[in-house]
């Protein structure tokens, strides 16, 4: 793969599936540039807009330039988490071509087909020998010190080839992670597959995980079928799990709502009978004790009222409450009230 800028001018070719399961096909060969992949980029961004349910990449490319690889490999992995992608290799997919591969959701190669070239490269043309033959001379003008440092008609300096190799270097380290996230593989183990740049055919690839299987353009598409059913499940089978959620969860806010009321009005219910018939004052019986009794368990609410009753003889039941200061939550202690209540029950 190289890191000079693209000149060159050509799109991805749009393939016709002979399918009734709503896919699009694209055609990725030839150098692979910058204006290509953003092609490529809004032709699938077309697609999802219409609903498509899978992608077809059939992929015959040695690659091409770095600029854009990245930002592209990184949009195609994400396409493919909610769109299916298959890339099919009918005969070589390497260096960024590889690269486009390993971040669709599987590949699969013909038997003849080669894949890899996981590297980087920097081509440097020094052309002072043929300005020299055809008599031109060349001056340059820099405003500073290393502008323009690599250039043709100049030799590299060491600092220039050492910059070079830096950027080289990352470039090559982001390839190799893509690779191992795209691939769901070690960075280790995809830096062995980078090991020298290799080119691995079939066979090997699958035995090295960088492709998922061997097979025809017919076994690609479908696969790919499979992919779109199974993926389509997944969608409806979520789509229902949600809707199951949400009803459960409309249920419980409304078993709450009508247990909660119906304890509160059953509290002030009884409440408002003991104070009618004399066993209660109403100074006790406030709105926030009420609500705080009704927090309990219903059991426990039973024998609360059950005790009241018992001794109704202490009229005041020993609890002195101001109803004014009762009114207020906050200066409502919940379990002093409580402890009170026990120990009068415990007398």
């Amino acid at each position: 793969m190289t890191s000079l800028d693209p000149n060159q001018k050509h799109q991805p070719t749009s393939l016709k599936l002979k399918t009734n399961d709503n896919l699009v096909g694209f055609g990725i060969s030839g150098t692979i540039t910058p204006e290509y992949l953003n092609c490529l980029q809004n032709d699938l961004k077309s697609a999802a807009g219409r609903g498509v349910r899978g992608v077809f990449l059939e992929i015959d490319s040695g690659g091409g330039y770095a600029a854009g690889v990245s930002e592209f490999g990184d949009f195609l992995r994400e396409f493919a988490a909610s769109v299916p992608v298959v890339s099919y290799i009918p005969n070589g997919a390497f260096s960024a071509a590889y690269w486009i591969a390993s971040q669709s959701t599987g590949i699969i190669a013909h038997r003849t087909a080669s894949v890899g070239s996981i590297g980087v490269l920097y081509v440097h043309y020094d052309m002072r020998k043929m300005l020299e033959h055809f008599g031109i001379d060349a001056t340059i003008l820099r405003r500073k010190g290393r502008k323009a440092e690599v250039n043709p008609i100049e030799p590299i300096s060491e600092i220039a080839m050492a910059s070079l190799g830096k950027e080289l270097d990352a470039t090559f380290e982001v390839f190799v992670e893509a690779v191992a996230t795209g691939r769901g593989l070690t960075i280790e183990t995809a830096k062995e597959a980078a090991d020298e740049s290799q080119i691995f055919d079939a066979n090997e690839a699958l035995e090295r995980k960088l492709i998922d299987r061997t097979g025809s353009r017919l076994d690609a598409l479908a696969w790919l079928s499979e992919l779109v059913n199974q993926n389509g499940m997944e969608e409806a089978m979520d789509e229902e799990l949600k809707l199951k959620n949400l009803e459960i969860e409309r249920l419980k806010a409304e078993l709450a709502a009508t247990k909660y009321t119906a304890t509160e009005a059953k509290v002030k219910a009884e409440a408002e009978s003991l104070v009618k018939a004399g066993i209660a004052v109403p100074a006790f019986f406030t709105d926030q004790v009420i609500h705080t009794i009704s927090g309990w368990d219903q059991q426990v609410v039973d024998t609360f009222f059950g005790f009241c009753k018992m001794v109704s003889p202490r009229i005041d039941l020993g609890i002195k409450l101001d109803p004014e200061k009762a009114m207020k939550p906050q200066e409502i202690d919940t379990d002093k009230l409580g402890l009170e209540i026990a120990n009068i029950f415990s007398d």
